[in-house]
């Protein structure tokens, strides 16, 4: 790289700090004039380091140095080897924190639609809220040519540590444009009022429960992330895939984790009954007949989430034939 003019280095640096403002215009109109300013001077992000770094230097060069008046004792003089230590821990430290700052920038860039509003709103589909398990980009690659069309779409399980938000259904409104969401949970999320939304309350142990809310379907597209013990996972993608529609997608997260409290000592993983003809004791014959007869493909995804030693298969995208 070829280092620009000490002035473009300036402005590089100053539009660089502003990223940083508080002030959220502030912050975008200078990330739009860097971007523009880094394009025409042929640079990339990766430039930016050793752009600042110059830009610092040109400024202390051009320093006039500043004379001790002449009562002025001579300074005691310490160990010359600490001095030196102290500026390259210093100059390491801001280094790291430039660094940092170009990395966060770059992943911000970097992150796809669904997984900012997943950020931006507090649900752990994202990659920086609890287990940050990163399935919104994958999503993303299945729903972005679905966005702007007339469609329905359903999550199982809303929220667990309140009733007044339900993050989930928030990132669906400003993601699906068009789009009749549905909400289901055992908790009342009566209160909850969202455009185009329909939330019912229902226990996803219960058939007779999901079956009322397969009445308001058929779905596009079903989201299971309620409980996560293995028994409501088959039980609701045994009574809810009939509603799905063919081409629809039913979504079950969270196949790594079950907690300890809710998980019955007879359930097989539901991974593993996906994998096994969807036998269980949680699955009726004629529901597994009906899952083998009409399911097309079946994807597994990691989860990113670093809590759990075993974080793989940890999300299964199953497309109806």
């Amino acid at each position: 790289m070829t280092l620009p003019s000490p002035e473009i280095c300036r402005r590089i640096r100053n539009l660089f700090r502003l990223i940083g403002s508080p002030n959220a215009n502030e912050a975008a109109n200078a990330r739009g004039k860097l971007t523009a300013l880094l394009t025409d001077h042929g640079l990339s992000w990766n430039d930016i380091t050793a752009i600042v770094a110059a830009a610092d230097a040109d400024d202390a060069a051009q320093q006039p140095q500043q004379r001790k008046p002449a009562a002025t004792p001579p300074q005691q003089t310490t160990d010359p080897q600490v001095n030196i230590l102290d500026l390259v821990l210093a100059a390491l430290r801001k280094r790291v924190r430039l660094r940092t700052r170009i990395r966060d920038f770059a992943d911000q860039l970097r992150r796809d639609k669904l997984t900012k509003l997943c950020n931006k709103y507090g649900t752990d589909k994202g990659d920086t809220v609890a287990g940050c398990h990163g399935y919104a980009a994958i999503y993303h690659s299945f729903f972005k040519d679905l966005r702007d069309k007339e469609m329905s779409v359903c999550e199982i399980g809303l929220c667990r540590t309140s009733t007044t938000k339900v993050p989930s259904l928030t990132v669906w409104r400003n993601y699906f444009s068009r789009a009749k969401l549905f909400g289901f949970d055992i908790d009342d999320f009566s209160t909850v009022k969202i455009p185009n939304c329909t939330i019912v309350r229902g226990d996803s142990s219960s058939r007779e429960d999901l079956r009322k809310l397969g009445d308001l379907g058929p779905f596009d597209i079903v989201i299971e992330d309620a409980s996560h013990a293995s028994h409501h996972q088959q039980i609701t993608l045994a009574a809810l895939f009939p509603f799905v529609k063919s081409g629809g997608l039913f979504c079950i997260e969270d196949l790594h984790y079950q907690p300890e409290d809710l998980e019955p000592k007879d359930a097989p993983k539901t991974r593993d009954v996906i994998r096994n003809g969807y036998q269980s004791p949680y699955i009726q014959d004629s529901e597994a007949a009906f899952l083998r007869a009409n399911v097309k493909s079946v994807r597994f995804f990691d989860s990113n989430d670093k809590r759990n030693e075993d974080s793989h298969d940890a999300l299964v995208i199953i497309e109806r034939g």
